[in-house]
């Protein structure tokens, strides 16, 4: 018997040159491209700021009620250390997040997670970060797997907030960096001036 409401018997396999997979934020396999590679790492740094800022809170609560006055800092020692090791331990986890957002970034560029133990050697680094930021991930499937799924608005906000944060970043360590030598620019030229006269 012929049921007019049953489901087709037509194929539904996807064509594995054009298959996609949705990314996960914390896993350290499959493939990320540029834009969700930016918004992986704002986003992990966010998070990692939203627990250092509480520690580092408490910490200072813990000097000022408990704490020795005289000792440095007026920290409380063991609040200190409880913290100093909860740090260590969330840079460590941070440190192997961001590896593996690297290895992920270059599986999508078909090359070997093995290439980021490049990001211990200076000037080497360099070079890494730039192919990896600037450079396209391989287009469907590559022997890491599928690629990644186009990326949601928020995916690009995060994005685009860690692009900005970066770029304020620099300028504002370029300016701190800069702003006494050129006052001591200024003053030479004032001082040698004023000898002309």
């Amino acid at each position: 018997m012929n049921n007019p409401y049953s489901t087709p018997e037509a194929s539904i396999d996807v064509d594995p040159r054009v298959a996609t997979y949705q990314p996960r934020f914390l896993a350290l396999n499959g493939r990320i491209g540029r834009v969700r590679y930016f918004a992986y790492n704002t986003g992990l740094a966010l998070l990692v700021y939203a627990v250092i800022f509480p520690l580092l809170l408490l910490t200072g609560i813990s000097g000022a009620m408990f704490g020795d006055p005289a000792a440095a800092g007026g920290a409380n020692p063991i609040v200190a250390a409880v913290v100093g090791l909860l740090m260590i331990a969330l840079y460590v986890a941070l440190l192997v997040m961001m590896i593996g957002y690297t290895v992920r970034r270059l599986n999508d560029l078909g090359k070997t997670g093995w290439l980021a133990l490049l990001l211990l050697i200076p000037l080497a680094n360099l070079v890494l970060w730039i192919y990896v930021v600037f450079f396209p991930g391989q287009k469907g499937v590559n022997q890491y797997g599928p690629a990644p799924a186009a990326n949601t608005a928020g995916v690009i906000a995060l994005a685009v907030v860690g692009v900005v944060a970066a770029v304020i970043g620099v300028v504002g360590g370029i300016s701190l960096v800069s702003s006494p030598a050129y006052q001591s620019y200024l003053e030479q030229v004032e001082k040698a001036q004023k000898m002309q006269q």
